[in-house]
């Protein structure tokens, strides 16, 4: 039997179990599962499908009881971002199945307003979207969306564009996790969007900050800038950042020569940012790891395969670093382990380093502390 004729086969059975409402928006849920296609949808890769699916997406959040959409393999080409301001569920038939072609000047999909009191539920799951612009716009772009959002198992491919994959507004209790964001900027070149922007912005009713926000299990491949902490062009218009969460990044570039200039896996951009803590992030060919701004951050056994700086603390203090291991190939030297710079005001701690091969391929001290406000307890 065909690999083409298997997956016909089980697009018919889950439109059919949709239609009778056995699929749902999760474990023990009995709402029909909308199938795009229903509304016009095709995923040919060549026809806009922007109506067809917009048509779909309103009709799975009208009356009072929303239902999840389903958009099935194939390539969809959208010419204007999807729009939606309630609870919302699009999955598709996972990440390289069901793909996305992003608008060249705005975003594939766009839910929530900047306003207070929006409802929760936004669920985005197995798909990927991609772009081919240069375009600043992000890829998906969340607004404000109330409480308990999940980005889950959606695949950002950039195609090098310095667009952003995901930007979050303001938000209360969301989730990125087991995503992967690939070609995001020029390599060597610094990049103005990051892969994921958190952006606490102002709001006309009054303060938009961010709070509890996870990421989670994601990978950051030939990405110039992983993950930024307030947009580094517009931090004067933003509020704070409380409780960031950041478990298991994985940053890799492609370089067999050491860190791609200008890289940066994750950065703070204003000191409004608080107690984020980032747990066993692995970086290679990154030029920094860490750069660190605000108060109070924890990073929790960081690995460096590759790195200029593996953590770079800017300003603040109560940082903490604890478990930092640098395993520098001979290609690929580690040069600073921790950097502690001259605008860091409060005492920070390193516990716990250690260099895999000793000195060998650290091609600096480990620590370079300017004004010496680091505390090292060494293993």
């Amino acid at each position: 039997m065909s690999d083409d004729l298997v997956d016909r086969l089980l697009d018919w059975g889950r439109l059919a179990l949709s239609r009778r409402g056995f699929i749902g928006l999760g474990a023990g849920a009995t709402a029909a599962l909308l199938d795009s296609r229903e509304f016009g949808s095709v995923g040919d890769g060549r026809k806009d499908e922007h109506k067809a699916l917009q048509a779909a997406l309103d009709r799975a959040v009208a009356g009072p009881r929303p239902r999840p959409l389903l958009i099935p393999s194939g390539t969809y080409q959208l010419s204007k971002p999807l729009q939606a301001s309630g609870p919302l569920e699009i999955r598709g038939d996972g990440p390289e199945r069901t793909v996305l072609l992003a608008p060249p000047d705005s975003p594939a999909i766009s839910v929530g307003t900047l306003a207070h009191g929006q409802p929760s539920g936004l669920v985005l799951r197995d798909f990927t979207i991609r772009s081919s612009s240069t375009s600043l716009a992000p890829m998906l772009d969340i607004r404000q969306y109330g409480r308990k959002w999940i980005v889950d198992r959606v695949n950002f491919d950039g195609a090098f564009g310095d667009r952003t994959g995901v930007r979050v507004w303001s938000s209360w209790v969301g989730s990125i996790r087991d995503c992967s964001f690939y070609r995001f900027g020029t390599e060597g070149v610094r990049a103005r969007r990051a892969a994921i922007v958190i952006k606490p912005q102002s709001l006309p009713t009054g303060n938009g900050p961010i709070n509890n926000v996870a990421i989670a299990d994601c990978a950051f491949e030939r990405v110039q800038a992983g993950i930024d902490l307030h947009d580094p062009e517009e931090t004067g218009k933003s509020t704070v950042i409380h409780a960031v969460e950041i478990r298991n990044p994985r940053f890799k570039n492609s370089s067999v020569k050491g860190p791609v200039a200008n890289s940066i896996g994750i950065r703070a951009n204003s000191t409004s940012t608080f107690n984020v803590v980032v747990t066993a992030p692995f970086f290679e060919d990154f030029a920094v790891g860490v750069s660190v701004r605000g108060w109070g951050w924890a990073i929790t056994s960081p690995f460096a395969q590759s790195a200029d700086t593996v953590v770079e603390l800017v300003t603040g203090g109560g940082h903490s670093i604890t478990g930092l291991v640098l395993d520098g190939a001979a290609a690929n030297a580690i040069g600073t382990g921790v950097r502690c710079r001259s605008g860091v005001s409060g005492r920070c701690e390193l516990h716990l380093w250690k260099s895999v091969h000793g000195r060998k391929y650290l091609g600096h001290p480990w620590v370079d502390d300017t004004k010496g406000k680091l505390v090292v307890i060494p293993a």
